[in-house]
């Protein structure tokens, strides 16, 4: 069953997250929706922290 972790948009460097969701779950074991201000990834499990603060930025 699929986990879901949502993201800040305004945060989320997309080409990172997609580096790092094709990386840890291979080109079709997730899926990416966005929605208002809000980035969900549907994976194997959840990002963790340090996953989530590599695609992030502050600025």
């Amino acid at each position: 069953m699929a986990e879901l972790t949502h993201l800040e948009a305004r945060y989320v460097v997309r080409s990172k997250l997609d580096s790092l969701l094709r990386q840890l779950f291979g080109d079709s074991n997730y899926s990416v929706h966005s929605q208002s201000d809000t980035i969900e990834v549907s994976a194997p499990r959840k990002l963790s922290k340090g996953e989530i603060d590599s695609v992030t930025a502050t600025q």
